[in-house]
């Protein structure tokens, strides 16, 4: 009866002293560190909804948002609230699309975005008028 116990002692030890796997620790921290990014989108009726972008940018959220159907006074109001939005939380607010278009991408400070991507956006920006 004794040797069963040392027997299950020393396999204990070796069950417990096992090293862990160093190629999984890898893989769980690049999981943990990598973050698949949505961008919301959002046409704007009126002015009273700009406060709704704005929460999803102080949430983290980036967002494309289009401002063709707000009066042209309110527009003015509405840009301005929302560079005070994104200046508050570091982030950026940019105009995307042709010139003349009211479309802005307002990005949290954590999202950087690749020179490709706004290219895309810039080109694809006809669908969302």
């Amino acid at each position: 009866m004794l040797n069963l116990f040392r027997k299950n002692n020393i396999h204990q030890q070796a069950t417990t002293s096992k090293k862990p796997d160093i190629v999984s620790g890898i893989q769980h921290a690049v999981r943990k560190l990598t973050k698949v990014h949505e961008i919301k989108t959002c046409i704007l009726k009126d002015y009273s909804q700009v406060t709704k972008v704005a929460d999803y940018v102080k949430e983290g959220e980036s967002v494309i948002v289009n401002l063709h159907n707000i009066e042209e006074n309110k527009f003015f109001r509405a840009i301005d609230f929302l560079s005070g939005t994104v200046y508050g939380i570091n982030g950026n607010i940019e105009k995307i699309g042709e010139k003349g278009t009211k479309i802005y991408l307002l990005t949290p400070k954590s999202v950087i975005l690749s020179a490709e991507l706004r290219k895309t956006l810039t080109v694809s920006i006809d669908n969302f008028k």
